[in-house]
């Protein structure tokens, strides 16, 4: 859980919403166990679980179940720095969003951003990958506040995706959700994230520069090959891409990444990682997110994770975990 970081500057504007609801910060800070003076550098990287409690804390004590929503309302692209710049001078608004996931790295190591294109429609999924105990609907609350930010950035208010999406199925959000952002709201969905037109993403943004475009990108390409704990979080990434066309095999990922079977393997020993537990290790993510947050069936959840029958699934569940699927969702469902 150590690996889980995300920049300070994801908590920009906190004090302010803070003091806008009612409640006094420095309580907060004191209920959370955090030292304020370690988070007041917004480059510094700071546990992701000190984030998630500070957004947790806030929501419980100042009874405001919409914080994660709020705090993205405070932010803009200025949090993301250079990759602000970078995005915003995209050569289309497609590829803005596919180099803000890329680089998303430098921000968060607790978090991935998929894109992917099936036919007249494309979907940006955000996923959080912390496993810790602390709730994560506030944190994707304000991932999607953070989004709908994105995109207006990279567009000037121009693009409207088709959908939002959330795994959540909570109705006291949902009305101040719908004013937030731009477009209809799916609860209770598969994924967080967005659906556009894919002809929509192959405008310009309105400051697009390719050549200053490509001169930025090469700079951080640079860093992000030194960044040797973001190949597990690629892995995965590509792993639920496999997930959801129903072919989780390691030569369907090895071919995802435009690799041969003997290379992929020979690249995951040198990180110290075996296939099949980075594999069983994305399952597990995803069916306690769902089974903690989602009314979905187990069934449906059991054919997301490519298990021939509920029965596999339970198997698997019960021998990581030691609860049924069933018994785990009871105890541990987030309301």
């Amino acid at each position: 859980m150590d690996n889980y970081v995300i920049k300070s500057a994801a908590l920009r504007g906190y004090d302010e919403v803070v003091s806008e609801l009612g409640g006094d910060r420095d309580s907060l800070y004191l209920a959370a166990g955090i030292d304020k003076s370690r988070i007041e550098d917004p480059e510094q990287f700071i546990p992701y679980e000190t984030y998630l409690k500070l957004l947790n804390i806030a929501a419980e004590n100042l009874n405001c179940d919409t914080f994660g929503l709020r705090l993205a309302q405070k932010k803009d692209g200025s949090q993301f720095g250079i990759l602000c710049l970078i995005i915003e001078t995209s050569p289309s608004m497609l590829e803005a969003l596919r180099t803000f996931g890329r680089f998303l790295h430098f921000q968060s190591q607790s978090a991935t951003l998929s894109l992917s294109t099936e036919g007249e429609f494309t979907y940006w999924k955000h996923t959080i990958h912390y496993q810790g105990d602390e709730s994560l609907g506030q944190a994707y609350q304000n991932a999607m506040g953070v989004g709908s930010n994105i995109i207006d950035l990279i567009s000037d208010n121009s693009l409207t995706p088709v959908c939002a999406y959330s795994i959540f199925d909570r109705e006291k959000v949902a009305s101040y959700a719908k004013s937030r952002v731009s477009c209809p709201i799916t609860f209770n969905a598969e994924f967080n994230g967005w659906k556009f037109k894919t002809q929509d993403l192959h405008q310009l943004p309105p400051q697009s520069d390719p050549a200053l475009n490509q001169l930025l990108k090469n700079q951080l390409d640079t860093l992000l090959d030194e960044l040797e704990q973001n190949f597990e979080l690629k892995i995965k990434e590509v792993i639920r891409r496999a997930l959801a066309i129903g072919d989780p095999s390691i030569d369907r990922v090895a071919n995802y990444l435009n690799k041969n079977r003997r290379s992929f393997q020979r690249q995951l020993e040198s990180h110290n990682l075996l296939y099949k537990d980075v594999l069983d290790d994305v399952r597990l993510e995803i069916a306690k997110h769902h089974l903690r947050y989602s009314n979905l069936p187990l069934t449906h959840i059991a054919d997301m994770l490519c298990y021939n029958n509920l029965s596999s699934f339970s198997r698997f569940f019960t021998k990581r975990l030691g609860l049924t699927p069933s018994k785990w969702r009871t105890i541990n469902v987030q309301q």
